[in-house]
């Protein structure tokens, strides 16, 4: 028998909370075992109950997303962070993959698409919604983008274009093997590309890349 994604909501607005909740209790794969009102008592359950993946709001009393994000991350602990939101702010999502979530969301995301999300955060992956990633990382680049692109572009060595495909597949959640699949490799080739990308991008993990070249157009 499959294990099931232990789930944990946490959301101020009462109505959103039960359509959320209602929604993902429809997935067989999903357990919901807690919900919380507010980040405070957010913190508190998810550490009690250490669900696979928390979803989790950013405006909310006593403790907003972003600080319940950090104070999981500080403490090492294992769940994956899914960030809800209805607010497209380009500081929100900076700072909430800053400080350790796993995925970005808007709120008019679709059951069957946010559940798809829980799943590959469950499975270790970290997944920016594009639509939200395009939008927020225009506003990010502003004016600054032409002095930022020339100085660290200059410095960056150019990825392949077998490098560009695998981050492509990266962006749109594919773990290794469903890389080495697709591109016909082998998983182990697919580390080396994924090393080679890393460190021409001057990051440390996917989705630092994933940000990077979005931010530089590569994506």
């Amino acid at each position: 028998m499959t294990k099931k994604i232990s789930l944990v909501i946490v959301e101020d607005n009462e109505l959103m909370l039960f359509g959320i909740s209602s929604a993902m209790s429809n997935f067989e794969e999903i357990e919901l075992i807690g919900t919380a009102e507010n980040g405070q008592k957010g913190l508190e359950i998810i550490n009690k109950l250490n669900p696979d993946v928390a979803l989790v709001d950013i405006r909310m009393p006593k403790m907003n997303g972003i600080e319940l994000t950090k104070a999981l991350k500080e403490s090492n602990s294992k769940t994956g962070v899914v960030i809800i939101t209805s607010i497209e702010d380009d500081d929100w999502l900076y700072k909430a993959f800053l400080y350790g979530a796993n995925a970005y969301t808007l709120k008019d995301i679709n059951p069957a698409e946010l559940f798809h999300t829980i799943k590959m955060v469950a499975s270790g992956l970290t997944l920016i919604q594009p639509t939200v990633a395009k939008h927020v990382l225009q506003e990010l680049q502003g004016q600054k983008k032409e002095k930022y692109q020339t100085n660290k572009m200059d410095k960056m060595d150019p990825l392949t274009e077998r490098e560009l495909g695998i981050l492509t597949l990266i962006a749109k959640g594919y773990k290794n093997k469903q890389i080495a699949d697709t591109a016909y490799i082998t998983e182990g080739t697919v580390k080396i590309h994924i090393n080679n990308i890393l460190r021409k991008l001057g990051v440390t993990d996917r989705t630092q890349a994933l940000i990077k070249a979005m931010e530089n157009d590569l994506l």
